[in-house]
């Protein structure tokens, strides 16, 4: 992945010292995510920062906070949100969701996650640097840790956005389900036509009476970056490629 300055049409990421680059995950959930109507906004593991920029882009009253465990994608993160239009509604802390959790008093109308996803249990963990490591593998943050900060932090009536594997979504679902959040949104995700379904875009709420909506996405076509009308509706306010 490149360390070069990844350019939006409406603000640019630098990513030099993070491990975990712009890709398409977070791209997609920083887009598909319903949060036109939070007033504060959650990004739990904002790497970049690039899904909490989207945010402020996409909703121009909502003040959203990064949280970033890693000391350098914080501080690069922080950076970005300097850089672009809406420092004023973008803030940044560096610490790790866990103990966030337990002394905040702040809560959120929505939060977002492109959580680790790598079960060092399952899968031999990626070659790279320990940040890297640390950015991709759930040792530091479990599903299980993840919606039980998500519940702390949640407000009554707030909603819960996040991308996984489709390895993960039952075992999401399930754990959502013992917290009483209830799925209102999902999208499963296709890297090609050819390919199978390898990502799912999940959105929960409190309102046990919400009727869920499913569709899916192809992202291409068959080419690299001939992408679908779909993808491209979805993300043409973004990428200064459509």
């Amino acid at each position: 992945m490149s360390d070069k300055p990844f350019h939006f049409k409406q603000f640019s990421i630098h990513q030099d010292q993070c491990a975990m680059k712009v890709g398409t995950d977070g791209v997609l959930l920083g887009a598909w995510a319903p949060t036109e109507r939070a007033s504060s906004i959650l990004d739990i593991g904002t790497g970049t920062g690039v899904m909490a920029i989207m945010q402020a882009q996409r909703n121009p009253l909502a003040i959203i906070t990064g949280i970033e465990i890693d000391s350098a994608a914080a501080q690069q993160a922080n950076f970005n949100f300097e850089s672009c239009p809406w420092l004023s509604r973008l803030h940044l802390i560096n610490d790790n969701i866990q103990s966030y959790a337990e002394s905040s008093t702040s809560k959120y109308d929505h939060i977002i996650s492109n959580p680790p996803f790598y079960d060092s249990k399952q899968f031999t963990k990626a070659q790279g640097s320990e940040e890297r490591i640390l950015a991709r593998h759930t040792d530091h943050l479990s599903y299980e840790e993840l919606i039980h900060c998500v519940n702390q932090l949640l407000t009554d009536d707030g909603q819960f956005s996040v991308i996984i594997p489709m390895s993960a979504e039952t075992k999401i679902k399930s754990l959502a389900d013992e917290y009483k959040f209830y799925l209102s949104q999902q999208t499963n995700v296709k890297p090609s036509i050819h390919k199978k379904e390898i990502r799912v875009l999940l959105n929960f709420s409190r309102d046990e009476g919400i009727l869920p909506v499913s569709n899916s996405i192809t992202i291409q076509k068959g080419k690299r970056n001939e992408f679908t009308e779909e993808y491209i509706e979805l993300t043409k306010q973004f990428y200064t490629i459509l």
